[in-house]
């Protein structure tokens, strides 16, 4: 059956294909999904929200005379009168000068004396353990761990150790029992063979040699090996032995001792 020239000429609009349909409704629901993750991404939860004006109490209505330009003049005009010069402000003035006035949040001068006094007390503690010890460089500087080379021979001083084993056995002869101790602290340990048994340093336990110098904090003792060690005295405990006589020496009453020169 022969159709007419119009009929002919009418075509149906095209219509998509199932498979475009699905298509574009994926597409859909993907830019939805993400324009809703996009707007609860959490950077943009840090921007400020709007607040409902229902949720506004009647204390927080917002002055249309803060808006603008006159924000910054009325939270400063609600600082100032919250503050200690509350009494020159008041709640009816309408201009505030606020050129080349500061507001301080916190109590400047509380803490400027909170950080004074602790400046202070660091001062005085470094001023105590500075009296007490010498620093590492100071030592170096003063030459506490240096010795001259050439006399760094253990048999250059068995001379001074014999020298040392009369003056000592004199003076235990001559002491009375009750005051050995005393004899003992104020007696000169230069020429005596002296071994540490213990030690905060664990690698000075063992040191044993002629004590050649002696200083307020340390003790210098060349070993049988040619080598020169500076022992702290503070938190050691020596040992020297004299006939029968085996005294053990606390470091940390020995510092109280007075020397005959000065030393470092």
């Amino acid at each position: 059956m022969a159709s007419s020239p119009s009929q002919s000429r009418y075509q149906s609009p095209p219509y998509p294909s199932a498979s475009k349909l699905s298509d574009s409704m994926c597409y859909a629901a993907y830019a939805a999904s993400l324009k809703y993750s996009e707007a609860n991404d959490p950077v943009y939860n840090q921007l400020c929200q709007p607040i409902h004006e229902n949720l506004l109490g009647p204390n927080s209505q917002i002055h249309e005379e803060r808006v603008g330009g006159d924000t910054i003049k009325g939270i400063l005009h609600d600082i100032l009168l919250s503050g200690d010069g509350a009494d020159n402000y008041t709640r009816g003035a309408s201009d505030i000068n606020v050129q080349d006035k500061f507001v301080f949040f916190d109590n400047p001068t509380f803490q400027g004396n909170a950080s004074a006094k602790a400046r202070l007390r660091a001062l005085r503690s470094r001023g105590k353990r500075s009296q007490k010890h010498m620093s590492m460089r100071q030592h170096r500087q003063c030459g506490s761990f240096d010795f001259p080379r050439k006399y760094q021979r253990y048999d250059i001083f068995l001379p001074m150790h014999e020298m040392w084993k009369e003056y000592i056995g004199e003076l235990l002869r001559n002491c009375r029992k009750k005051s050995i101790e005393q004899c003992l602290l104020a007696a000169d340990f230069h020429g005596a063979i002296l071994a540490v048994v213990e030690s905060k340093n664990k690698s000075f336990i063992g040191v044993q040699g002629i004590m050649v110098r002696e200083t307020v904090n340390t003790f210098g003792i060349l070993t049988s090996e040619n080598k020169f060690r500076v022992v702290p005295k503070k938190g050691s405990v020596f040992i020297f032995q004299f006939d029968f006589w085996r005294v053990t020496l606390h470091g940390d009453k020995l510092p109280s001792r007075k020397l005959n020169q000065a030393d470092t």
